[in-house]
Order: C-alpha cells, then structure tokens, then sequence
C-alpha cells in the first residue's frame, strides 16, 4: 500500500463477501504508526512526519456465510506494507 504523510489507508474484510470479522488481532504492531479497527476495517496512520516503510501484521477471526455445522469458523493472518511518501 502507499500513501501520503498525513493520509490514512484503509483495509476492508467481509468472509465470503458478505460477514465482517468478529475480531481482529494487531500480530506485529507497525513500528511507525497505528493501527485502528472497526467493524470490518483495519486502518493505518503513520505518525506525524515520517516517510519510508512501515509493517505490520493483523489477525481476523469470524465465519463463513450461510454455513451449518462444524466447519463455519474463518481465521486469516494478513501482513502489511505501506510505503509512506512525503506530502507534495
């Protein structure tokens, strides 16, 4: 992902398309910014004044749509690179 200093990025998950995650879990966190979730969105800021790259790594726990029986739980482990670039 890139963006610019002073901008935020946005990642947005629905299992199947359709069910938001239950939980999210911030793995590694990023080393300079935050990260924020809500609903079925995780969202990046990196903080004020700096440029470069920035990681991090984010769990997600939830089901499948329209599922029975003992196979609905989806869990997913995403990692993240956002290259942030100085404000033109």
């Amino acid at each position: 992902m890139r963006l610019e200093q002073g901008s935020v990025c946005q990642f947005k998950f629905r299992f199947g398309q359709v069910n938001p995650p239950e939980s999210w879990e911030l793995i590694e966190p990023p080393k300079f910014g935050k990260v924020m979730f809500k609903d079925d969105t995780a969202e990046y800021q990196a903080s004020d004044g700096f440029s470069g790259e920035d990681k991090f790594v984010v769990a997600l726990f939830g089901k499948a749509p329209n599922c029975g029986g003992g196979r609905c739980t989806r869990n997913g482990r995403f990692a993240f690179v956002v290259a942030v670039k100085p404000k033109s």
